[in-house]
């Protein structure tokens, strides 16, 4: 039956991962947090990044889980850096409760990743599709249908928009329909990234969702290069050192644009 379907349990890899030099930089983090006012905060930040990396990279696990607890790691903790960078305890940075409610959003995150764990090495009594199998899914699919969809997508979102008037009690509608375009987009950049059909159109779609992205009042430059590699992720067999090399032209002018 799992052969006929492509569906099969994946087998979890001893990590190759070169922890040494991990661990010597969360080493160099622990002796900045003693001249900071969180030592304890920082000494865990360090600790939690080895446990994130140990988990989850260079293992045969999908990558787009590495990104998923990466960005709640960074959105949990970065708060962290904010309160050292200007001499001030987490509870001067958010009064009251600031300190309590980073410890619980660390260890929060900390039992999602070992719960995550748990099922995965529970899933052989599951089947989990192989990366060959979501290769033969994807080529059934039309990719000029697949942009069809996202155009027409967006022109039913406009035309929600101009609708429904700012303030009103439907504008949760408006929500829903506006995030069909990017789930499509999405769709879009995983069959491309499993098939590799049209390179040419997909970057220029590409390129049009990034500058277009500047001119919104609220710049959404960011989800372009999101959706680029939430799509690069799910394709990937295993993280290793290769598949990190190949986002550096996505990674070094991601974080020039956050700077400025």
């Amino acid at each position: 039956m799992a052969e006929r379907t492509g569906l099969k349990p994946k087998s979890i890899l001893p990590s190759t991962m070169p922890h040494g030099i991990l661990v010597f930089f969360c080493l160099i983090l622990m002796v900045y947090g003693l001249f900071t006012p969180n030592p304890l905060e920082t000494a865990w930040f360090a600790c939690m990044l080895i446990i994130l990396m140990r988990m989850w990279m260079w293992k045969q696990h999908p990558a787009i889980l590495l990104y998923l607890f990466a960005i709640q790691f960074i959105e949990s903790h970065a708060s962290l850096f904010e309160a050292n960078n200007f001499g001030i305890t987490l509870n001067e940075l958010f009064p009251g409760s600031g300190k309590q409610t980073w410890w619980m959003a660390s260890f929060g995150l900390l039992s999602m990743m070992i719960g995550t764990q748990v099922l995965i090495q529970r899933a052989r009594r599951f089947k989990i599709p192989s990366f060959e199998h979501l290769q033969r899914q994807a080529e059934g699919i039309s990719q000029t249908r697949l942009l069809a969809c996202i155009l027409v997508s967006h022109g039913a979102a406009s035309l929600v928009d101009g609708v429904i008037p700012y303030g009103s009690s439907l504008a949760q509608i408006e929500t829903y329909v506006s995030g069909i375009p990017n789930a499509l987009t999405l769709a879009f950049g995983i069959h491309f990234f499993l098939t590799r059909k049209r390179p040419t159109l997909v970057f220029a779609l590409f390129l049009y969702l990034l500058v277009t992205s500047f001119y919104s009042y609220f710049s959404s430059w960011r989800e372009p290069l999101i959706f680029v590699l939430v799509c690069y992720f799910v394709s990937l067999k295993k993280f290793d050192f290769r598949g990190l090399a190949r986002l550096a032209p996505i990674i070094i002018p991601s974080l020039a644009l956050v700077l400025i």
